[in-house]
């Protein structure tokens, strides 16, 4: 919790980049951590209506549960429940409940929502002050790096001062592009990120569908229509659908396309045949559908997450294809670490106490943002590892992906235990905002390891039985699929 009478430097000021779902959790975190910011959204409005659906994992319940979003997230999102799973014809052959699996072994459900959705609530939910502290219309361009702070500069000549820069701009990110260059120009020999970092194997038409009589998908319902070189999804809402088509290019690229409606209806047309369900085809949706968007689906995780007072977060740092529903999600694990690193910097600063300005030198920042990355290293590249190996296993890139997906574990009905070893593989490392409490600290059968400063972890105990069995089905797994580890995403069920 917050220490009473606890004052941070009266100067200091994060600079968030980007008013998406990323940057405006960022501005919540940092109101409730007592320390000034400002977001910088290049956009005339942080609430355009841009992407489909978003999945709250339990980790990132937990955090909301801090920052006071919960129950206004329970407002939002959409029930689900069973997970069917068809052939490319619209065969039925699997059945999975995930979200009722991941609340046994971790408490939370997650919860699905309309992307704009949340955008909107994060939004309203900022006080009116706060509100004021969110600018639009600010395209950042260029960043100059001062002794004593930051200054971000924006296309319409202005220049925003702080002390730390947050990237979360997202996957073309001018943050990142911004690092770079600065690194390298004060050392030509830098460790920085390739110039064109991240790779495309896959390109995605999503939209969002209404339910109109006779399209026969039902609320609270999950398809998942998988085969060769192509796959889709759909998750049926209170009142909408959204869908997903992945098709995989003939060959990587690191390349930008831009797509025009005329590509929409061409894709559209190539793939129409494609089931979402066992009697609708992707057709069927395209015929009905809102807010289509063809993009390409680019993967990667930054050799570097830092440099100087900057700091990259989201889909700035790691990139995933959108199957396992991660993005957001890690986005907020990454600010979880940031926000930790200033809160405990700033606080225990010799001058927090008074109303002198004072300065936090740049070496002190370093070693904020090098813990953060420390700290999310590992785990980022094992989310992005997960995502890239589930959008490859529902397209059979592998016949062992074709063997294990479509007959191994419907056969043998593995489905419970391979998605609750990936929850707990997944989740294992999540952590919360050490300063706040959480109201509603719940439990399933794989307790959480982290806790707000001065919550006591539960005694546990196990069976080392049960660590033998599932040790031994996970090596049975991995090897009917030539290393392709299916538990690598905590969200292998989507």
């Amino acid at each position: 919790m917050p220490t009473k009478g606890a004052m941070v430097p009266s100067d200091f000021r994060v600079i968030i980049v980007g008013g998406g779902p990323t940057g405006l959790t960022a501005a919540h975190m940092l109101s409730k951590a007592g320390i000034d910011w400002v977001v910088l959204e290049r956009r005339d409005t942080c609430m355009a209506e841009v992407g489909a659906s978003l999945v709250i994992g339990p980790a990132t319940v937990r955090v909301y549960d801090q920052l006071g979003l919960l129950e206004a997230t329970r407002e939002l999102y959409h029930p689900l429940y069973p997970k069917y799973m068809v052939t490319h014809e619209g065969v039925r052959y699997y059945t999975m409940y995930p979200f009722e699996w991941v609340i046994e072994t971790h408490g939370h459900r997650p919860m699905m929502m309309h992307r704009p959705d949340l955008v909107k609530m994060l939004y309203d939910r900022l006080s009116d002050d706060d509100k004021a502290r969110v600018l639009t219309r600010k395209d950042m361009i260029d960043i100059e790096t001062q002794k004593d702070g930051i200054v971000v500069k924006c296309a319409d000549g202005s220049e925003i001062k702080g002390s730390v820069v947050i990237g979360a701009d997202g996957v073309h990110s001018q943050v990142r592009d911004a690092m770079r260059r600065l690194a390298l120009k004060e050392s030509p020999t830098a460790k920085v990120n390739d110039e064109t970092p991240l790779l495309t194997s896959y390109r995605c038409l999503f939209g969002t569908a209404s339910l109109v009589p006779g399209l026969y998908l039902y609320p609270g319902e999950l398809w998942g229509g998988h085969g060769p070189k192509a796959s889709t999804q759909s998750f049926v809402g209170k009142d909408k659908a959204w869908f997903f088509v992945y098709e995989e290019l003939d060959k990587p690229t690191c390349e930008r396309h831009k797509y025009s409606k005329q590509d929409v209806k061409q894709f559209a047309q190539k793939w129409g045949h494609l089931a979402i369900s066992d009697t609708v085809k992707v057709k069927d949706l395209y015929a009905v559908s809102q807010d289509l968007t063809l993009t390409d689906l680019q993967e990667g995780v930054m050799k570097v997450f830092t440099w100087n007072r900057i700091g990259l977060v989201g889909d700035a740092v790691c990139k995933h294809t959108p199957n396992a529903g991660l993005g957001y999600n890690g986005g907020v694990q990454d600010l979880v670490a940031v926000v930790n690193g200033l809160y405990r910097l700033l606080h225990n600063h010799p001058s927090n106490n008074n109303d002198d300005k004072n300065i936090i030198d740049t070496n002190s920042i370093e070693a904020v943002f090098q813990q953060y990355q420390k700290e999310r290293e590992k785990d980022s590249r094992q989310a992005w590892e997960g995502s890239y190996k589930l959008t490859r296993l529902q397209a059979f890139t592998a016949w062992g992906d074709w063997l294990m997906e479509r007959w191994v574990i419907p056969k043998f009905n593995l489905g419970k235990i391979i998605s609750q070893a990936a929850a707990r593989r997944g989740l294992h490392g999540s952590k919360v905002l050490s300063f706040l409490e959480e109201k509603e600290l719940v439990q399933g059968t794989s307790p959480w390891v982290y806790y707000p400063d001065g919550v006591k972890p539960p005694q546990t105990t196990s069976s080392n039985w049960g660590k033998l069995v599932v040790g031994m089905l996970i090596v049975f797994l991995c090897l009917w699929l030539n290393r392709n580890a299916l538990f690598a995403s905590t969200n292998f069920f989507f």
